[in-house]
């Protein structure tokens, strides 16, 4: 979050809506990025 505000100038939309994992909703002007945290599907692959 502090390199997509600080360093981006990325502003947090507050009407993300609830969607059972964590993220986060910015916004420059009308476009936006969406930030979803959700775990690893495979978490013994190579990546």
């Amino acid at each position: 979050m502090a390199f997509y505000q600080g360093i981006l100038g990325l502003e947090v939309c507050e009407d993300r809506p609830c969607l059972g994992f964590s993220g986060a909703w910015l916004s420059l002007g009308e476009q936006q990025i969406h930030l979803l945290e959700l775990p690893n599907p495979d978490p013994k692959s190579r990546w």
